[in-house]
């Protein structure tokens, strides 16, 4: 009964393996075109082998058809140029050609190029000489101490001052350097002086690193007139102005430059080391029309 049972085994595997075998090889007769005759040989062969003996021979043949096909699949595939051939090639341009980002900010600024490419926003850029800058322009200066004059600059090397408390004044000569340094020449006086420029179009004046002034342009052109009133003379007109709508003239009144650049005038009497004060006129130095104490509007030219 083992017997049988032995060889209706080794039909079976017989069978199988061929099937493996047709397979691997791309195709065969189908299993009942076998002729009989090679499955009893191979059965009555299969026999006279022991139990152990069969075994490995079935295990053995069996792990060497189980690896064929894996192998014939990965030469498959190393071999299909099709697949290299046909796929698309990398695009050199992919990055400069994408599509723009939906999300971006069209407001945001765009990314400079790399390189030297000149001078980008926000750069500092070298100062420009003085010299282009005062030439041919009228100037009013506040100095350190709050007195006030008026440069006019006729060109690159003439000009004169006046003063605001007097009125009186200098011609001078001068000569300024890119590195916004310049030397004066007023009268018998030569005065050097450092020049620093600010963002709002003012300058500063540095005499002899000693005292300084900040310049303002009040004029465009040298050519333009300069007409102001000085000092002493707002105060004689001030006196006559409260004397002729008052029936009383001050003895005294005093000039004094204010922080929006008009002259406040202080009208008053000493009484014995007490201050009486008649009123306080504040007028502008170019018109000499204001305001007196009480917010009323005064013009000191017309009494």
């Amino acid at each position: 009964m083992k017997n049988d049972m032995m060889k209706h085994a080794l039909r079976t595997c017989g069978a199988l393996m061929i099937g493996i075998l047709c397979a691997a090889a791309g195709g065969c007769s189908s299993p009942e075109e076998v002729p009989a005759s090679s499955v009893d040989d191979t059965t009555e062969a299969a026999t006279t082998l022991s139990p152990s003996e069969v075994k490995e021979e079935v295990s053995g043949f069996l792990s060497e058809t189980t690896a064929a096909p894996q192998k014939i699949t990965a030469v498959s595939t190393e071999n299909d140029s099709t697949a290299a051939t046909d796929a698309p090639a990398a695009d050199p341009n992919a990055a400069t050609d994408a599509p723009a980002d939906p999300n971006a900010d069209p407001n945001a600024p765009a990314a400079q190029p790399q390189g030297d490419t000149g001078p980008q926003p926000g750069d500092v850029m070298p100062a420009v000489g003085a010299s282009n800058r005062l030439a041919d322009k009228v100037w009013l200066a506040h100095a350190d101490d709050g007195t006030d004059r008026y440069f006019t600059f006729y060109d690159d090397h003439n000009g004169s001052y006046r003063d605001q408390e007097t009125g009186d004044g200098l011609s001078f000569t001068y000569e300024l350097h890119d590195d916004d340094t310049a030397v004066f020449h007023i009268a018998d006086r030569t005065d050097n002086v450092e020049v620093t420029w600010a963002d709002n179009g003012t300058a500063y004046l540095l005499w002899n690193g000693t005292w300084g002034e900040t310049i303002r342009q009040i004029r465009n052109s040298a050519s333009e007139p300069l007409d102001f009133f000085p000092n002493v003379q707002l105060c004689e007109m001030a006196l006559n102005y409260y004397q002729a709508h008052n029936g009383y003239r001050p003895a005294a009144a005093e000039a004094m430059i204010n922080y929006d650049e008009k002259i406040a005038i202080h009208l008053y009497d000493d009484m014995d080391g007490h201050t009486a004060t008649s009123d306080w006129y504040t007028v502008d130095r170019y018109t000499a029309t204001g305001t007196n104490v009480l917010g009323e509007p005064i013009d000191l030219k017309a009494p």
